[in-house]
């Protein structure tokens, strides 16, 4: 299980959420945004209303325990990551979220970094949902996976606005938050990344 604490950002490779460019330069890391120990994201400058320490903590706990619920299921994928806690405290409207600024995008060409906001009741439970329907879930997680995944997204339910967050780098990797609005004002969830060559 991946417990809050040390460096998350290297946990979570952000690092690699690069753009590979067409002339063999790599750019910086997309977003300036960077998470503190406990999953608090933010840069100096980070646009929005802050939250008060209250809603930073209330996001702090929710975000632990979403990370507690999935135990030590990985986003499996050329690069296997673990999902570690997320913290926006930013008292936005989903909107506001949707306008992205608070992720501090690097001023990169058209296409080498793209971001994705839509309405979500948690990833990994639609595609669980999604695998059983298909009928091949039985074949792609191990025994517990599901329940784990059931019982986080039961959590993820109890805030409000559910969303996902994709940012693009390069088309090959992409840092996945899934986060929701909690009472006193923060977004909070669970981050990781995905590496697709």
């Amino acid at each position: 299980m991946t417990e809050p604490g040390g460096d998350l950002n290297g946990r979570v490779h952000l690092e690699r959420l690069v753009a590979y460019r067409a002339d063999g330069s790599v750019s910086g890391v997309v977003v300036a945004g960077r998470l503190s120990p406990d999953g608090v994201f933010g840069w100096v400058g980070q646009p929005g209303p802050p939250v008060d320490g209250a809603g930073v903590q209330e996001g702090v706990a929710f975000a632990a325990a979403l990370v507690s619920a999935l135990g030590g299921l990985t986003e499996s994928s050329d690069t296997d990551a673990p999902f570690v806690p997320f913290v926006l405290p930013r008292a936005f409207t989903p909107q506001e979220l949707a306008r992205v600024d608070w992720l501090g995008l690097l001023p990169l060409p058209t296409g080498e970094v793209e971001v994705e906001v839509v309405p979500s009741a948690f990833r990994l439970a639609e595609r669980l949902s999604r695998r059983e329907a298909e009928g091949n879930a039985a074949d792609l997680y191990a025994p517990g996976e599901p329940e784990a995944i059931r019982a986080a997204a039961s959590l993820f339910a109890s805030g409000a606005d559910g969303r996902l967050v994709t940012v693009t780098a390069g088309r090959v990797a992409l840092l996945l938050i899934d986060v929701v609005r909690l009472p006193l004002g923060a977004w909070a969830g669970v981050a990781t990344l995905r590496i697709d060559t």
